[in-house]
This record gives C-alpha cells, structure tokens and sequence, in this order.
C-alpha cells in the first residue's frame, strides 16, 4: 500500500499526538508500505511549548507555504484565513453555529495549504488510502477533499474525538449534521479506545455507524533517541535523599492534575518521601510550588521517550491523573507506565474500558480518591509482579500497527 498521514502534529514535535503518528509510519513502512507524512510545520519558539495548544500558533516557512522534507511535506501555518475572518463579523450565536458547522475553522489554512501541496507533490502518484489524525479535525477536512478530487478512500484516526459525550440541543444538532457531513466519504474509522467510539457512535448517522472500525491503542513507542543520563544523574540524587520516590510525567489540567496525591502525602509523616514530576506546564508548577511548599517536590523540563521510561524504571511508584467522567485515558504514557514495569497509582475511578484494561495487570493500585487507600500502598510498598513476555508484546506501538495494517487492507479488499 502507498499510505498518506495527514496530522497537525508530526515530529520534531515532541507529544502523545505526533508519536502516534510517527509510529504509525515507521512501522507501517518496516512492513513494506509506502508512508507519506503531510503536516504543518512548527518554529523552534513553537517547539519550547509544551501543551497541544501549541497547534494554534502561527508558523511560516517560506513564499510557497509548503516543503518537502525526508519524506514529510511540511505546510506553513497562518491563524488568518477566510472562514475565520467570516466568523469573527456574525453575532457570538451565530458565530457559535457557523465555527461548529464548518467543524474547524480555526486550522483551514492547514487545509487549504495541504491541499495545494497534495496537488503539487502528489497528483500523479495516487495513494491507496489517507490517514486523517483527528482532533482538531482539518485533517479530516483535508481527507474529504482529497477523496472528492482524487477518489483516494480515507479513515479517521479518532486519537482525540470531536465529541464531549454530553452534547445537548443546537450544539448536537449542528455538531452531528457536520460531523456526519465530512465522515460521509471515509472508508471507516479508527479509534484510540472504546470509549471515544462509544461516545462518537452515539452521534454517527446511520451510514456511518454501519462503517467498519478499529481500536488501535497508543502502544508503548521505542523512539531511539538516546538517553539523557545526566537527567538520569540528577533523578539518583535524589532518589538518594528519600526512601520512596513518586514520579509524573506529562501534562496536567484542572480537571486531572496530582493534587490528590500531594494532598494525600501532606498527611503522610511515616516516610521520607519526595515527587518528581517530569514536562509539566509551567502554571502547574507554580500552583504546586505555591499551595505544598512543605512537600519534596522536584520539577524536571521535558525529557524523551526512553529517557523518561528509564526514569519510570527507578521510581518506586508512577503516578496517574484521570479526567473523571470522562472516556480519556489511553494516553502513550499508560503504556509508557504499564511497559516499565514498575507500580502505578491512579487516583480517580477511570472510565469502564481503561480499567477493563488495566485489570490485566498486578501492579496497580485504584485509589478511588481515598486518602487511606493511597497510604496503604504507599507504607507496605510491594515488589510489583513482572510482566509476561505475552504482555510486553502487545504493549508495544509495533503490535497496535500490524492490527492497522490489517485493517486498511481490509478496507481496500
């Protein structure tokens, strides 16, 4: 198969969205397909930001707003476009009708620079299917306007949904007539985990709720960058300093961040105990620094893939934040944590299909928001069980892809 990805989020963008899609190429190609990237292109002051918000901010490259680069076409990015400037004149109603019946106006230069260079770079080597990574969803805009041109079949890679579950009124009305407009021409879908295809399902028209779909976790991803050992220095030396260490990597929200766990310890005096959290943004680590002070907490930047799994390796417990009420939760670092094989603590009760998959494994303690039930865990602070060689396998992004692999080929039978 020749196979486009179209994303918002590729690499040397470092985050959950763009290594899902890197993966998706480079294992996709050591199975024999050929893999073509079209994405936007970031600035090194774009690259220092560490949250997905990060898509929003503008980048422009050159003249032609477009480049090829090792395999990978790279679009500049301009907040400027047509449909924005539209929305910005109508009535804030309106103006809510309009951004949500158009599905993004907020990223349409991607499309309309994607599809320029489409026309450009590929028009006389047709692929066999596109890859749409969604959200934000111009990528899958991009893809419908491919398939009308080209008559190339497309799937939605749903790794993040358009859809909050509780959408009620206007606002479901309008989001499913449009949701359901664009997917209109897609072969299928694809989907990080049950609960986002549970939740998109209940907005899918009756033809597209017939298309078949595949769950393709995130999956452990080895990136091969080398290890950073002077972050992993600096982790010793304080794992020397206390007899437990907590660690979290990743981004934080109000809605799932570690207060608990940091309340939890606040009343914790048996141990010597200190946290490290790992890339948080830098609002987290002041609110943190401001409300538990008293508490051991040490902040590291950004680090990557395989030097924040070695990291995971020495603590002694790895932390999880879940959004509660919410599907989410089978982000690439649930894998990260699961493959390290060390113990892990969620906080909150997650989502029915996240803890259907986290009961396969011994290593993890529910705290349920339950002080008493984190300080258990904490003070007996058991030897975790080791992962099976079965388990480590479909771990791993490489396992998910060949599941993918299967998939599209099964579409385009």
């Amino acid at each position: 198969m020749r196979i486009l990805i179209l994303t918002l989020f590729y690499k040397p963008l470092n985050n959950i969205a763009s290594t899902r899609s890197i993966a998706f190429k480079r294992y996709l190609e050591d199975l024999g397909h050929e893999v073509d990237v079209l994405t936007r292109h970031y600035s090194e002051e774009n690259l220092k930001k560490s949250n997905l918000n990060v898509g929003l901010t503008e980048s422009v490259v050159n003249e032609k707003s477009f480049y090829l680069k090792n395999d990978v076409i790279y679009t500049d990015f301009r907040k400027n476009n047509a449909k924005i400037n539209f929305s910005q004149k109508l009535p804030n109603g309106i103006r809510g009708a309009y951004n949500l019946l158009h599905l993004d106006v907020y990223h349409y230069n991607f499309v309309e620079n994607g599809l320029k260079a489409y026309d450009e770079f590929f028009s006389n080597k047709r692929h066999d299917i596109v890859i749409a990574s969604c959200s934000p969803q111009a990528p899958l805009i991009l893809a419908s306007k491919i398939k009308e041109k080209y008559g190339v079949p497309w799937v939605p890679d749903f790794r993040d949904s358009f859809f909050m579950g509780n959408e009620k009124g206007l606002v479901k009305m309008i989001k499913s007539y449009s949701f359901n407009h664009f997917l209109n021409s897609s072969s299928g879908s694809i989907y990080v985990c049950e609960g986002m295809r549970d939740v998109n399902e209940k907005y899918l028209s009756t033809v597209n709720s017939s298309k078949p779909s595949k769950i393709i976790f995130n999956g452990f991803y080895n990136d091969e960058t080398p290890v950073d050992s002077d972050v992993l220095l600096k982790f010793d030396k304080i794992r020397n300093k206390h007899q437990i260490i907590l660690l979290f990597t990743g981004s934080m929200y109000p809605e799932a961040n570690i207060d608990f766990y940091l309340n939890a310890l606040k009343r914790n005096k048996s141990k010597n105990i200190g946290v490290v959290v790992v890339g948080t943004q830098k609002e987290f680590r002041e609110k943190i620094k401001k409300e538990f002070s008293n508490l051991n907490v040490y902040f590291f930047d950004k680090v990557s893939i395989l030097t924040s799994v070695e990291l995971q390796k020495k603590a002694d417990f790895l932390l999880v934040n879940i959004w509660k009420g919410f599907y989410t939760g089978f982000s690439g670092k649930i894998f990260e944590y699961l493959y390290s094989g060390s113990k892990i603590l969620i906080d909150k009760d997650p989502a029915n299909d996240l803890k259907k998959f986290l009961s396969d494994y011994n290593n993890i303690t529910f705290c349920n928001e339950n002080i008493d039930v984190f300080n258990k865990a904490i003070e007996s602070n058991e030897q975790p069980i080791s992962l099976t060689d079965t388990q480590r396998v479909s771990l791993s992004r490489k396992y998910q892809v060949v599941k993918l692999e299967r998939f599209l080929l099964s579409l385009l039978d």
